[in-house]
């Protein structure tokens, strides 16, 4: 509304053919350097020092006001122009032009009848001149019909904004809620897969390799090639369950869930699997457990199946009659948990990559087929649990992997 009635008055004191009247005596100029205006009326010069507030558009009308040749029309003319302008918006709005003098007494009003104005909102004063200080103001009733369509406008506005961000929350909690659901289905897959397929095809390769060597002749022909192809379709189960595990961890990221389990049982039950998985072999796979408690606070089934892919790699590239420790003891409140090798061990120039995805230190071992995951798995895990692992390591020295959990009991 403001901006209507001070364009209204801006048209009101310079109608169009004051711009081109050559009929008035006055002078005003502007002094840039002290913010001065200087009017010169019928010879008498007035200096007027200009407040920094005051805007270059009421300069200008006043200085056009002192620098008019003729009286300003008469004030029911600035209601007409109000209401012109005011006509797009609202039919139903009233005005109250005045024209005040120095002291904010009436000089003219328009309607005169109107006395209510009390009740209407007052514009700001619109200063004439420099010189008389006169001004116009005036009153008006709140327009309903712009106040609603601004408010319809804004609400509008506001509405389509709450709306996307409710969208996009219950996009964000459908999403999180899926992948809850990816995660549960790909950790419960790998469960079967690590407990219903890697142990009963490590018992059965392990017993076709003993019956091959004990029960089987060196002569008997058929029987070694039944037994051979009965190891390899083993192979390709086990390379088939490897790659499938793989897939899960490339294609879902590790969402862990934690819950309170026995840490002691579950190590010891990986390492009887793990000798009954290599029985022909000559592995030596101790468990040393310094905890005051057996139950932690973590994901029962990734965690074990970390410390499982260090086991077996352990074992996969490590010396013939490989010998390898698992410590877990607590240090400044902190899960400790140690793997330790015997084997080969990894250079140190390789060994700030070993955790990369698909990264392989001992690239001459890749015949060597295993079940675990990588070691980029198990940092995965480690980082999921808001933990950290190390590895220390010689050539020839053996590998110790060291894992750090700060958060291991239940508050």
């Amino acid at each position: 509304m403001d901006s209507v009635i001070e364009h209204s008055i801006d048209f009101y004191v310079r109608p169009y053919n004051m711009l081109y009247t050559q009929d008035s005596d006055n002078l005003v100029s502007f002094n840039p350097d002290n913010h001065t205006i200087t009017v010169i009326r019928n010879n008498i010069r007035h200096d007027f020092k200009m407040d920094s507030t005051t805007t270059q558009q009421e300069l200008f009308l006043r200085g056009m006001y002192e620098s008019r040749g003729y009286e300003l029309s008469p004030i029911y003319q600035l209601d007409s122009i109000l209401r012109v302008n005011i006509s797009p918006f609202s039919s139903d709005t009233e005005f109250v032009s005045l024209k005040l003098d120095s002291l904010n007494n009436e000089l003219d009003k328009f309607p005169k009848t109107h006395t209510k104005i009390s009740k209407m909102i007052p514009s700001k004063n619109y200063e004439l001149g420099f010189v008389d200080g006169e001004s116009l103001q005036v009153y008006y009733n709140f327009p309903l019909s712009i106040f609603l369509k601004k408010a319809w406008n804004d609400m509008l506005t506001i509405c389509i904004i709450t709306l996307l961000f409710i969208f996009l929350m219950f996009c964000i909690v459908h999403l999180f809620k899926f992948m809850r659901k990816l995660s549960l289905y790909q950790e419960d897959t790998m469960n079967k897969i690590v407990h219903n397929w890697k142990t009963p095809l490590s018992s059965i390769k392990t017993m076709i390799e003993l019956l091959q060597k004990k029960s089987i002749s060196p002569t008997d022909e058929k029987g070694i090639e039944k037994t051979t192809f009965i190891l390899e379709e083993i192979a390709h189960l086990q390379t088939g369950s490897q790659q499938i595990m793989r897939a899960l961890i490339d294609t879902i990221h590790i969402q862990i869930d934690r819950n309170e389990f026995d840490l002691k049982k579950k190590l010891l039950s990986l390492i009887e699997e793990e000798k009954t998985a290599h029985c022909n072999e000559t592995i030596s796979l101790n468990l040393k457990y310094l905890l005051s408690t057996t139950i932690i606070y973590a994901s029962e089934f990734h965690l074990i199946c970390a410390v499982r892919n260090l086991v077996d790699n352990a074992i996969k590239y490590g010396k013939h009659t490989p010998s390898i420790s698992i410590e877990c003891f607590v240090e400044k409140k902190t899960l400790i948990i140690v793997v330790k090798d015997d084997g080969p061990g990894i250079p140190k120039e390789k060994q700030k990559y070993i955790f990369n995805k698909y990264y392989q230190a001992n690239k001459d071992s890749t015949s060597k087929k295993g079940y675990g995951l990588g070691l980029n798995y198990v940092y995965n895990v480690i980082k999921a649990h808001k933990g950290k692992i190390t590895v220390d390591s010689l050539p020839g020295k053996g590998c110790t992997f060291t894992i750090y959990l700060r958060k291991w009991k239940k508050k």
